[in-house]
Protein backbone atom coordinates (compact mmCIF):
# COMPACT_ATOMS: atom_id res chain seq x y z
CA UNK A 1 0.00 0.00 0.00
CA UNK A 2 1.47 3.91 -0.99
CA UNK A 3 0.05 5.68 0.97
CA UNK A 4 1.50 8.94 -0.96
CA UNK A 5 3.32 11.84 -0.29
CA UNK A 6 3.21 11.36 3.39
CA UNK A 7 3.84 7.45 3.21
CA UNK A 8 5.60 6.54 0.32
CA UNK A 9 6.09 3.08 0.34
CA UNK A 10 9.58 2.22 -1.25
CA UNK A 11 8.81 -0.79 -2.41
CA UNK A 12 5.64 0.22 -4.15
CA UNK A 13 8.53 2.55 -6.17
CA UNK A 14 10.82 -0.61 -6.43
CA UNK A 15 8.48 -2.49 -8.26
CA UNK A 16 6.73 -0.38 -10.40
CA UNK A 17 9.17 2.80 -11.06
CA UNK A 18 6.23 5.27 -11.58
CA UNK A 19 7.04 8.79 -13.27
CA UNK A 20 3.82 10.48 -13.62
CA UNK A 21 2.49 10.18 -10.14
CA UNK A 22 3.62 8.72 -6.99
CA UNK A 23 -0.42 6.83 -6.92
CA UNK A 24 -1.30 7.67 -3.45
CA UNK A 25 -3.89 5.62 -1.33
CA UNK A 26 -2.92 2.72 -4.25
CA UNK A 27 -2.28 -0.89 -3.83
CA UNK A 28 0.15 -3.37 -5.56
CA UNK A 29 -1.43 -6.75 -5.25
CA UNK A 30 1.79 -9.29 -6.69
CA UNK A 31 -0.43 -12.76 -7.30
CA UNK A 32 1.39 -15.88 -8.64
CA UNK A 33 1.33 -15.63 -12.58
CA UNK A 34 0.04 -11.52 -12.40
CA UNK A 35 0.21 -7.91 -10.68
CA UNK A 36 -2.67 -5.28 -9.81
CA UNK A 37 -2.67 -2.25 -9.42
CA UNK A 38 -5.95 -1.01 -7.52
CA UNK A 39 -6.38 2.34 -7.03
CA UNK A 40 -8.64 5.18 -7.34
CA UNK A 41 -10.37 6.97 -10.37
CA UNK A 42 -7.63 10.25 -9.89
CA UNK A 43 -4.60 8.38 -10.57
CA UNK A 44 -6.12 5.28 -12.84
CA UNK A 45 -4.39 6.93 -15.75
CA UNK A 46 -1.11 7.10 -14.14
CA UNK A 47 -1.29 3.90 -13.36
CA UNK A 48 -2.38 2.51 -16.53
CA UNK A 49 1.26 4.11 -17.99
CA UNK A 50 3.30 1.31 -16.29
CA UNK A 51 1.64 -1.32 -18.37
CA UNK A 52 0.20 -3.78 -15.63
CA UNK A 53 -3.70 -4.43 -15.39
CA UNK A 54 -5.23 -1.96 -13.15
CA UNK A 55 -9.00 -1.68 -11.14
CA UNK A 56 -10.16 1.13 -9.86
CA UNK A 57 -12.28 0.95 -6.02
CA UNK A 58 -15.47 2.00 -7.78
CA UNK A 59 -15.17 -1.54 -9.25
CA UNK A 60 -13.62 -3.59 -6.99
CA UNK A 61 -13.25 -2.15 -3.64
CA UNK A 62 -10.42 -3.58 -1.64
CA UNK A 63 -12.24 -6.65 0.50
CA UNK A 64 -13.74 -7.48 -2.86
CA UNK A 65 -10.98 -8.18 -3.93
CA UNK A 66 -9.23 -9.87 -1.58
CA UNK A 67 -11.41 -11.94 0.65
CA UNK A 68 -10.14 -15.01 -2.16
CA UNK A 69 -6.80 -15.14 -0.66
CA UNK A 70 -6.15 -17.13 2.29
CA UNK A 71 -3.04 -15.15 3.42
CA UNK A 72 -1.27 -12.29 2.65
CA UNK A 73 1.89 -10.46 3.23
CA UNK A 74 2.53 -6.87 3.34
CA UNK A 75 4.55 -4.09 4.81
CA UNK A 76 3.72 -3.71 8.50
CA UNK A 77 5.95 -0.52 8.48
CA UNK A 78 4.29 1.74 6.40
CA UNK A 79 1.01 -0.12 6.61
CA UNK A 80 -2.03 1.06 9.31
CA UNK A 81 -3.13 -1.23 11.82
CA UNK A 82 -6.61 -0.51 11.09
CA UNK A 83 -5.72 -1.25 6.82
CA UNK A 84 -4.38 -4.80 8.35
CA UNK A 85 -7.53 -5.32 10.69
CA UNK A 86 -10.08 -4.94 7.70
CA UNK A 87 -7.66 -8.47 6.43
CA UNK A 88 -7.86 -9.91 9.60
CA UNK A 89 -11.68 -9.04 9.90
CA UNK A 90 -12.08 -11.16 6.77
CA UNK A 91 -10.65 -14.20 8.12
CA UNK A 92 -7.02 -13.41 5.93
CA UNK A 93 -3.35 -14.78 7.43
CA UNK A 94 -1.98 -11.21 7.50
CA UNK A 95 2.72 -11.93 7.39
CA UNK A 96 4.97 -9.32 7.76
CA UNK A 97 7.40 -9.04 4.88
CA UNK A 98 8.77 -5.38 5.33
CA UNK A 99 11.85 -7.08 6.55
CA UNK A 100 12.36 -9.30 3.80
CA UNK A 101 10.91 -6.66 0.96
CA UNK A 102 13.72 -4.33 2.97
CA UNK A 103 16.83 -6.67 2.05
CA UNK A 104 15.52 -7.08 -0.96
CA UNK A 105 16.41 -3.14 -1.83
CA UNK A 106 19.68 -3.83 -0.67
CA UNK A 107 21.14 -4.16 -3.27
CA UNK A 108 21.40 -2.18 -6.26
CA UNK A 109 21.30 -2.91 -9.79
CA UNK A 110 23.30 -0.96 -12.31
CA UNK A 111 19.77 1.06 -13.51
CA UNK A 112 19.43 2.59 -10.08
CA UNK A 113 23.31 3.03 -9.69
CA UNK A 114 23.17 5.17 -13.00
CA UNK A 115 19.57 7.03 -11.03
CA UNK A 116 21.74 7.70 -7.87
CA UNK A 117 24.82 8.96 -10.27
CA UNK A 118 22.26 11.24 -11.50
CA UNK A 119 21.35 12.45 -8.19
CA UNK A 120 24.43 13.00 -6.94
CA UNK A 121 25.75 14.89 -10.34
CA UNK A 122 22.95 16.90 -10.03
CA UNK A 123 23.35 17.59 -6.37
CA UNK A 124 27.06 18.62 -6.56
CA UNK A 125 26.21 21.12 -9.87
CA UNK A 126 23.62 22.84 -6.96
CA UNK A 127 26.85 22.73 -4.26
CA UNK A 128 29.49 23.68 -6.24
CA UNK A 129 27.32 26.83 -7.77
CA UNK A 130 26.45 28.15 -4.05
CA UNK A 131 30.14 27.71 -3.27
CA UNK A 132 30.77 29.74 -6.64
CA UNK A 133 28.70 32.68 -5.68
CA UNK A 134 30.29 33.31 -2.21
CA UNK A 135 28.98 33.20 1.47
CA UNK A 136 30.20 36.50 3.00
CA UNK A 137 26.69 38.06 2.18
CA UNK A 138 24.48 34.96 2.62
CA UNK A 139 21.87 33.90 4.98
CA UNK A 140 21.70 30.46 5.81
CA UNK A 141 17.92 30.91 3.96
CA UNK A 142 19.44 32.50 1.07
CA UNK A 143 22.37 28.94 0.33
CA UNK A 144 18.74 26.99 1.19
CA UNK A 145 17.36 28.36 -1.13
CA UNK A 146 19.61 28.56 -3.69
CA UNK A 147 20.45 24.93 -3.64
CA UNK A 148 16.62 24.13 -3.66
CA UNK A 149 16.58 25.95 -7.09
CA UNK A 150 19.40 24.41 -8.35
CA UNK A 151 17.88 20.93 -8.02
CA UNK A 152 14.56 21.05 -9.07
CA UNK A 153 15.60 23.26 -12.05
CA UNK A 154 17.87 20.17 -13.32
CA UNK A 155 14.30 17.91 -13.14
CA UNK A 156 15.07 16.70 -9.42
CA UNK A 157 13.11 16.53 -6.39
CA UNK A 158 14.43 16.64 -2.81
CA UNK A 159 15.64 13.85 -1.33
CA UNK A 160 15.12 15.68 1.92
CA UNK A 161 15.30 18.84 3.25
CA UNK A 162 18.23 20.48 3.01
CA UNK A 163 20.80 21.73 6.19
CA UNK A 164 22.37 25.12 5.61
CA UNK A 165 24.19 25.75 9.09
CA UNK A 166 26.84 28.35 10.02
CA UNK A 167 29.00 28.44 12.43
CA UNK A 168 27.98 27.03 16.13
CA UNK A 169 24.72 26.03 14.16
CA UNK A 170 26.85 23.37 12.67
CA UNK A 171 26.92 21.78 15.97
CA UNK A 172 23.51 20.22 15.67
CA UNK A 173 23.28 16.96 12.98
CA UNK A 174 20.03 17.74 11.97
CA UNK A 175 19.88 21.38 11.86
CA UNK A 176 16.37 22.78 10.86
CA UNK A 177 17.71 25.87 8.75
CA UNK A 178 16.22 28.74 9.40
CA UNK A 179 18.70 31.88 9.86
CA UNK A 180 17.68 34.63 7.72
CA UNK A 181 19.73 37.14 9.68
CA UNK A 182 23.06 36.17 10.35
CA UNK A 183 26.03 35.52 7.81
CA UNK A 184 28.72 33.00 8.55
CA UNK A 185 31.70 33.86 10.06
CA UNK A 186 34.00 30.74 10.62
CA UNK A 187 32.54 27.58 8.67
CA UNK A 188 29.16 26.62 6.73
CA UNK A 189 28.11 22.85 6.66
CA UNK A 190 25.64 21.71 3.68
CA UNK A 191 23.69 18.86 3.72
CA UNK A 192 21.92 18.38 0.61
CA UNK A 193 20.46 15.81 -1.41
CA UNK A 194 18.31 15.36 -5.18
CA UNK A 195 15.92 12.76 -5.99
CA UNK A 196 16.38 12.05 -9.15
CA UNK A 197 13.63 9.25 -10.81
CA UNK A 198 12.86 8.30 -7.42
CA UNK A 199 16.68 7.62 -5.66
CA UNK A 200 18.16 10.11 -3.95
CA UNK A 201 22.04 11.52 -3.38
CA UNK A 202 23.17 12.69 0.22
CA UNK A 203 26.38 14.61 0.42
CA UNK A 204 27.51 16.49 3.19
CA UNK A 205 30.56 19.29 2.86
CA UNK A 206 31.89 21.64 5.44
CA UNK A 207 33.32 25.08 4.18
CA UNK A 208 36.36 26.77 6.11
CA UNK A 209 36.16 30.67 5.28
CA UNK A 210 39.29 31.23 7.60
CA UNK A 211 42.50 29.03 8.96
CA UNK A 212 41.37 29.06 12.19
CA UNK A 213 44.28 26.56 13.84
CA UNK A 214 41.00 24.53 15.98
CA UNK A 215 38.49 23.87 13.10
CA UNK A 216 41.54 22.75 10.41
CA UNK A 217 42.90 20.66 13.26
CA UNK A 218 39.38 18.72 13.51
CA UNK A 219 38.33 19.00 10.00
CA UNK A 220 41.76 16.93 9.33
CA UNK A 221 40.70 14.64 11.98
CA UNK A 222 36.96 13.80 10.33
CA UNK A 223 38.78 13.79 6.79
CA UNK A 224 41.62 11.26 8.44
CA UNK A 225 38.87 8.89 9.57
CA UNK A 226 36.80 9.06 6.40
CA UNK A 227 39.36 8.25 4.00
CA UNK A 228 40.84 5.23 6.45
CA UNK A 229 37.05 3.99 6.95
CA UNK A 230 36.66 3.69 2.86
CA UNK A 231 39.81 2.16 2.74
CA UNK A 232 38.85 -0.27 4.75
CA UNK A 233 35.20 -1.16 2.58
CA UNK A 234 34.78 -3.87 0.18
CA UNK A 235 32.61 -7.06 -0.12
CA UNK A 236 32.71 -9.46 3.10
CA UNK A 237 34.14 -6.92 5.28
CA UNK A 238 31.91 -6.23 8.61
CA UNK A 239 30.28 -3.45 8.92
CA UNK A 240 31.06 -2.61 12.85
CA UNK A 241 34.25 -2.86 11.78
CA UNK A 242 34.29 0.11 9.29
CA UNK A 243 32.23 2.35 11.91
CA UNK A 244 35.53 1.42 14.14
CA UNK A 245 37.76 2.68 12.21
CA UNK A 246 36.23 6.05 11.67
CA UNK A 247 35.07 6.22 15.49
CA UNK A 248 38.90 5.06 16.88
CA UNK A 249 40.42 8.33 15.48
CA UNK A 250 37.96 10.56 16.32
CA UNK A 251 37.58 9.45 19.99
CA UNK A 252 41.29 9.75 19.94
CA UNK A 253 41.29 13.07 19.60
CA UNK A 254 37.51 14.43 20.55
CA UNK A 255 36.18 12.27 23.15
CA UNK A 256 32.68 11.81 22.75
CA UNK A 257 32.14 14.46 19.96
CA UNK A 258 31.16 11.93 17.03
CA UNK A 259 27.82 11.22 18.12
CA UNK A 260 26.22 9.33 15.59
CA UNK A 261 26.94 5.99 13.51
CA UNK A 262 29.43 6.13 10.74
CA UNK A 263 26.56 5.94 7.64
CA UNK A 264 23.35 4.22 6.46
CA UNK A 265 22.47 2.80 3.34
CA UNK A 266 20.36 4.58 0.72
CA UNK A 267 18.42 4.24 -2.86
CA UNK A 268 14.76 4.87 -3.09
CA UNK A 269 14.77 6.12 0.48
CA UNK A 270 17.60 8.61 2.12
CA UNK A 271 17.90 6.18 4.51
CA UNK A 272 17.04 2.98 4.21
CA UNK A 273 18.03 -0.78 5.54
CA UNK A 274 20.91 -1.36 7.51
CA UNK A 275 23.74 1.56 8.40
CA UNK A 276 27.45 1.22 9.31
CA UNK A 277 27.00 1.46 13.01
CA UNK A 278 28.64 0.19 16.48
CA UNK A 279 28.11 -3.20 16.93
CA UNK A 280 26.67 -4.05 13.09
CA UNK A 281 27.79 -8.37 12.69
CA UNK A 282 26.26 -8.61 8.67
CA UNK A 283 28.58 -8.76 6.05
CA UNK A 284 29.30 -5.68 3.57
CA UNK A 285 27.50 -7.26 -0.38
CA UNK A 286 28.64 -5.90 -3.74
CA UNK A 287 26.46 -3.13 -4.74
CA UNK A 288 25.34 -2.09 -1.74
CA UNK A 289 25.73 1.50 -1.17
CA UNK A 290 26.23 3.35 1.48
CA UNK A 291 26.70 6.94 2.84
CA UNK A 292 30.36 7.27 4.96
CA UNK A 293 30.06 10.52 7.55
CA UNK A 294 32.44 10.98 10.14
CA UNK A 295 31.52 14.05 12.40
CA UNK A 296 32.46 16.33 15.45
CA UNK A 297 29.80 18.18 16.83
CA UNK A 298 30.62 20.88 19.61
CA UNK A 299 28.29 22.58 20.84
CA UNK A 300 28.08 26.80 21.13
CA UNK A 301 31.36 26.57 19.60
CA UNK A 302 30.82 24.76 15.46
CA UNK A 303 30.19 21.24 14.13
CA UNK A 304 32.05 19.41 10.73
CA UNK A 305 30.82 16.46 9.16
CA UNK A 306 32.55 14.63 5.60
CA UNK A 307 29.79 12.85 3.77
CA UNK A 308 30.11 10.90 0.51
CA UNK A 309 28.36 8.10 -1.42
CA UNK A 310 29.90 5.10 -2.10
CA UNK A 311 29.12 1.50 -3.58
CA UNK A 312 30.45 -1.52 -2.69
CA UNK A 313 32.61 -3.61 -4.85
CA UNK A 314 34.47 -6.85 -4.34
CA UNK A 315 38.24 -5.76 -3.36
CA UNK A 316 37.12 -2.08 -2.36
CA UNK A 317 34.58 0.70 -3.00
CA UNK A 318 33.57 3.25 -5.32
CA UNK A 319 33.27 6.50 -4.53
CA UNK A 320 30.27 8.09 -6.51
CA UNK A 321 30.74 11.35 -5.08
CA UNK A 322 33.69 13.16 -7.00
CA UNK A 323 32.94 17.04 -4.74
CA UNK A 324 36.36 17.85 -3.38
CA UNK A 325 37.11 17.59 0.30
CA UNK A 326 40.86 18.02 1.03
CA UNK A 327 41.70 20.72 3.13
CA UNK A 328 42.79 23.64 0.65
CA UNK A 329 39.90 22.76 -1.54
CA UNK A 330 37.15 23.57 1.11
CA UNK A 331 38.65 26.88 2.24
CA UNK A 332 36.51 29.55 0.50
CA UNK A 333 36.33 33.17 1.41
Amino acid sequence: YNGGLSSIDPNFIYFLGPTKSLLGGSYLIIEKNKAVILTSKLEKEAAKSLGLEVKVFEDFPLKKYVKRFRRIGVNTRLMSYSKVKEFLDLGILVVDVSSELEKLREKKSEEEIEAIRKAIEITEKAIKKVVDEGFSDKFESDVYGELIYSMTREGARLAFDPIVAFDENAAYPHYKTASNNKKPEKLVLIDVGANYNNYCADITRTFLLKRDKEIVEAYETVLEAQLKAIEKMKAGAIAGDIDKVARDIIEAKYPGSFIHSLGHMFGILVHEGRGLRRGANYKLEENMVFTVEPGVYFVGKYGIRIEDDVRVLKDGVEVLTTLPKNLEEVIVS
